[in-house]
């Protein structure tokens, strides 16, 4: 569990999350809530990490807008 202060070093610390988590280059789902900006900048991020990774990003939709919330995402990976 970390700290953050303030939205950008919130999403910073959740891809070092990702990474730490076993995100290797594969294959990465970001499903967004009325937030693509969000969504972009995590995918530019992770694209230099990785640039042979094949990043998807799409909108939430039903019970996924519910838990990922107005603003939010939902991240999904292949190990």
């Amino acid at each position: 569990m970390q700290k953050c202060r303030g939205k950008m070093t919130a999403y910073d610390k959740a891809i070092k999350e990702l990474f730490a988590r076993g995100f290797n280059g594969k294959r990465l789902i970001i499903a967004h809530c009325f937030a693509p900006e969000l969504a972009d900048y995590i995918a530019q991020k992770v694209q230099l990490a990785f640039p042979t990774s094949k990043i998807e990003i799409m909108p939430t939709s039903g019970l996924c807008s519910y838990y990922a919330e107005r603003k939010g995402i939902l991240i999904g990976f292949e190990t």
